[in-house]
C-alpha cells in the first residue's frame, strides 16, 4: 500500500518516513508544482475553505 503526499516540510519528516516504513507503507511523493496530481486532497482543502470556513468571518 501507498501513501501519496506532497512536498512540503511537514509530508516530509523523518517521523512520517519512520512511521510508514514500520507499517510496509510506500511514500509517494506529488511532483512539486503538480497539485493536480493529489486531486482528491485539492478538493477536499478547497471545501474546507469555501464551503466551512467561509461561513465565519475570521480577523487577521
Amino acid at each position: 500500500m501507498n501513501i501519496r503526499v506532497g512536498n512540503g516540510p511537514e509530508n516530509v519528516s523523518a517521523a512520517l518516513q519512520i512511521w510508514a516504513s514500520r507499517r510496509g507503507i510506500g511514500l509517494e511523493y506529488i511532483q512539486p508544482g503538480k497539485p493536480q496530481q493529489n486531486a482528491y486532497v485539492e478538493r477536499y482543502n478547497r471545501t474546507v475553505r469555501h464551503e466551512w470556513l467561509g461561513q465565519y468571518i475570521l480577523e487577521r
